[in-house]
């Protein structure tokens, strides 16, 4: 079997494979921003983590500094954030949107609650591992099928 000539139409659409490549390739993969954080203090956090990377014992008072830095841009950002949707509820409250309102309400007011996978067995034994609840739960619902 002969290898074929590569088609001289095809050089564009290959052009374009690796061009769009090299652009995925050289984008920064990162975590979630959280969404009341803003560019300034990205900037500082992305030096701050650029002098830790480097590991010297000199710049060792340079990235406390920064640090507190970008503890204290932290805190000015959340309390612009926390203003903005305080004023938000304001004017919902005016104009009797109540929906926007406890919307708005609970977006600053919820708690975390993180998923809890433990149960525990018929002998008080806490489980957490996947395979064990589900065969607690297995073995706990067959008991009522049973009885009928």
């Amino acid at each position: 079997m002969a290898i074929a000539e590569p088609i001289p139409e095809a050089n564009p659409l290959k052009d374009l494979i690796l061009k769009a490549r090299k652009e995925a390739q050289s984008q920064d993969i990162t975590t979630p921003k959280k969404e009341w954080i803003t560019e300034e203090t990205w900037k500082a956090i992305r030096e701050r983590k650029e002098l830790l990377v480097g590991k010297v014992d000199s710049v060792n008072a340079q990235y406390q500094s920064l640090s507190a830095k970008v503890q204290r841009l932290c805190r000015r950002d959340y309390s612009q954030y926390l203003n903005s949707i305080c004023l938000d509820i304001e004017n919902h409250a005016q104009y009797l949107h109540t929906r926007d309102l406890f919307q708005k309400v609970k977006s600053i007011t919820r708690e975390f609650k993180p998923k809890t996978w433990a149960i525990e067995d018929r002998e008080g034994n806490l489980l957490t591992e996947i395979d064990q609840i589900t065969e607690r739960w297995r073995s706990y619902l067959r008991k009522p099928v049973q009885r009928r």
